[in-house]
């Protein structure tokens, strides 16, 4: 096909209930998509297939509240997204035989967790937040596809002695290498911001650190979950000063990102695995107009 023509109905329902100034619960479903398109990688044109688009149920159920005068917030959310014909890389078997890597509608996909933030305030200069995430991933529905490459690559391990080649569906698409179904990326079983700013005032003048702490479970970054693609859980520091007038409008910050120099790998594609950027420093300036 030459063209794709999709038409949803994307609602959002939400009901609010305030049984004070200060706390609020609320509940929401929202249904969303993404376009679905071409295969722009295939090497022969059997491989230049089109995908359908996805499309999203998205619930929460939430309670928000503010205590102590304004100087507690705590906030927490409970989400489940139910994912149809999520858009996955997996492999297609080209008439040669040989493997190319492309985009299909392979698998539903499911993800839950919860959120909860915290943000403190003990005096005027010092805040301290903690940002708290869990959540969980699987792939459900498999497609014929991908429980063939599976079937295959499970046959394989059970005829050829260890050592031997294996069929080229291991480690392809979402099937492992020991042939299992990988984990969906970029999912990490927790995420953690833990930080704080200061803010210093001298005569007419602040100087405000901060810094925060970001640390995150282990995860995968490639759909196969090969070796160089599963990412142990790893925490890093990022911190800055500003320098400003008190209630000015302009001011200078220093910072910088990543500061302990920490290798993390962020993406893969066979047999490569790709790092974040390095530790960065930097200063920005900046000047709020119409502000006395």
């Amino acid at each position: 096909p030459l063209d794709q023509n999709v038409q949803l109905w994307t609602p959002k329902f939400a009901l609010e209930y305030k049984p004070a100034d200060n706390q609020l619960y609320y509940v929401s479903a929202t249904r969303g998509f993404k376009s679905g398109g071409w295969n722009a990688r295939g090497t022969v044109p059997e491989a230049l297939l089109p995908f359908g688009p996805e499309i999203v149920w998205s619930y929460e159920l939430g309670y928000k509240s503010d205590w102590l005068d304004g100087r507690l917030r705590a906030n927490v959310t409970a989400f489940y997204t139910d994912v149809a014909d999520f858009q996955i890389p997996s492999a297609f078997v080209q008439p040669s035989g040989a493997l190319t890597f492309i985009t299909q509608n392979f698998a539903d996909l499911e993800v839950y967790g919860l959120e909860a933030e915290v943000a403190y305030a003990p005096t005027d200069s010092l805040t301290v937040f903690a940002n708290v995430g869990l959540a969980d991933a699987e792939y459900e529905n498999l497609s014929q596809e991908v429980l063939d490459d599976q079937a295959e690559c499970r046959a394989s391990l059970d005829d050829n002695p260890p050592g031997e080649p294996i069929s080229g569906r291991c480690g392809a698409g979402i099937v492992t290498l020991t042939g299992e179904i990988a984990d969906p990326t970029r999912v990490p079983d927790y995420t953690l911001n833990l930080g704080a700013t200061y803010t210093i005032r001298l005569g007419g003048y602040e100087v405000v650190p901060s810094g925060y702490v970001y640390s995150v479970g282990d995860h995968v970054v490639g759909t196969s979950a090969l070796p160089n693609a599963v990412v142990d859980g790893y925490s890093e520091i990022n911190a800055g000063v500003t320098f400003q007038p008190a209630g000015g409008p302009w001011f200078v910050t220093a910072e910088c990102k990543n500061c302990t120099d920490r290798a993390r790998v962020v993406s893969n594609l066979p047999p490569f695995a790709y790092l974040d950027d390095p530790r960065q420093w930097g200063i920005r300036a900046g000047y709020r107009f119409g502000q006395r």
